[in-house]
């Protein structure tokens, strides 16, 4: 509802949201959707209405306490929005290390920092870990068209889909 209103009707739905995730929080203290919501508006939100990057780094390391993996994941994505991308790295790195699971995001960072190489390396490192993982496949196949590089892998990994 918030998305499709206009600035003064945000300004009015906004409190009401945080209210609603910080009383969620309260209610559930091991629920991290809420928090992940906390996040979102802690980083849109104008400062005048709570708005604060401080505020949302506060809140993804709460999340680490409950899940590492994820806290680190909200970290890094607060780092990279603030083009902090040095820290960002650091942060997603410390999330695949929590739970392997995730490195395909942290190569997903890599090519959006056109990282390809340490992309290709994940994502195929990942296809050996959990063999027949699509995900890992099908992003080999994109970051090839994107990069323009290993075009006959990239082009195998979208042919075996």
């Amino acid at each position: 509802m918030a998305g499709d209103a206009n600035f003064l009707k945000q300004g009015m739905l906004a409190p009401k949201m945080k209210n609603a995730w910080e009383r969620a929080v309260v209610l559930d203290s091991k629920y991290i959707e809420p928090r992940e919501s906390l996040i979102l508006y802690y980083l849109q939100a104008p400062a005048i209405v709570g708005g604060s990057v401080d505020k949302a780094i506060e809140i993804a390391n709460e999340i680490i306490k409950l899940s590492p993996a994820e806290g680190h994941r909200q970290l890094g994505n607060i780092y990279y929005r603030e083009k902090r991308f040095v820290e960002a790295e650091k942060e997603y790195i410390a999330m695949a290390k929590a739970n392997p699971t995730f490195v395909i995001a942290l190569a997903n960072y890599y090519v959006g920092q056109k990282q390809y190489d340490k992309a290709f390396n994940l994502f195929e490192e990942s296809l050996k870990t959990y063999s027949g993982n699509m995900l890992a496949t099908y992003q080999i196949g994109k970051t090839s068209a994107l990069s323009g590089l290993r075009l006959s892998r990239g082009r195998n990994a979208l042919e075996s889909i």
